[in-house]
């Protein structure tokens, strides 16, 4: 998509109006660029498994712990959990989930990766798994 828009920049004559470098980010949000990419289809095979992996350990594993930790029937006024708190409180469990399988490194999220890569892929080089 950038070498389309940056063609189309250089037939025109018109100097791009942003930066292509990745946007750097202090709350954990991907960069732009690399969100560019994953629409592009760019994404290796492992990188897609590891993706899904990772959501699937976060929705199974983690998202009901936090469910179990967050619906505690003692919770009474003024502590318990408003309308909009019980109306968004599966998507914060949601983002939690996510960061903390992204960043605990689970190994069942690399067994996850090898079972759906199959055994030939597993011990593949980086080059290999590119489709």
């Amino acid at each position: 998509m950038i070498d389309l828009i940056q063609s189309m920049d250089v037939m025109v004559g018109v100097k791009p109006a942003f930066d292509c470098r990745p946007a750097v980010d202090d709350h954990g949000a991907l960069p732009f660029a690399q969100l560019l990419q994953q629409a592009t289809g760019r994404q290796t095979r492992r990188e897609m498994a590891r993706e899904a992996a990772t959501q699937l350990v976060a929705a199974a594993l983690i998202m009901p712990v936090l469910e179990s930790l967050r619906d505690s029937p003692t919770l009474r006024p003024p502590f318990a959990p408003g309308v909009a708190e019980k109306r968004f409180a599966p998507l914060l469990d949601q983002q939690i989930a996510d960061r903390i399988v992204g960043a605990a490194n689970f190994s069942l999220v690399d067994q996850i990766v090898d079972r759906l890569l199959g055994p030939k892929s597993a011990g593949s080089s980086p080059a290999a798994d590119v489709d």
